[in-house]
């Protein structure tokens, strides 16, 4: 199943994230709905049955599984990106908001820098994208 050691390494890392990570979202038991609407949070993957589920509602996500059985190396791997994508969302979206605000109140009454207003404007666009918009 793996080819070398390093390959058999990464696996065991993975499993023990995505266990520390299922172990986080049920402390984390919120049934919050995300932006837009979305199922709520915290979510999590079951390796056993290789789905990524809603922990509030236990909704059926997604499955990690392909069609014709085959299991890849990188189910468990993008489980994982999935879920923790989703649950530290929010958090991400408050650090960024806060670095803004610093940034405004480090920068009031001054003139930008091209640098400056570079950063304010890929923050307020990275901010929009994250809170649904365009």
């Amino acid at each position: 199943m793996f080819g070398s050691d390093e390959e058999y390494q990464d696996h065991i890392r993975l499993t023990n994230e995505s266990k520390r990570m299922r172990e986080r979202s049920a402390l984390a038991m919120t049934s919050k709905p995300t932006q837009g609407g979305s199922t709520p949070v915290p979510w999590r993957y079951e390796p056993e049955t290789k789905t990524v589920r809603s922990v509030p509602s236990n909704y059926w996500i997604a499955s990690m599984d392909s069609w014709d059985g085959a299991v890849t190396p990188f189910n468990d791997a993008n489980a994982a990106l999935i879920v923790k994508a989703v649950n530290e969302r929010g958090m991400l979206i408050e650090a960024l908001k806060d670095c803004l605000d610093a940034l405004y109140n480090e920068t009031a009454g001054a003139s930008d820098t091209p640098w400056i207003k570079s950063v304010k404007d890929k923050a307020r666009a990275a901010l929009k994208q994250a809170e649904g918009g365009e």
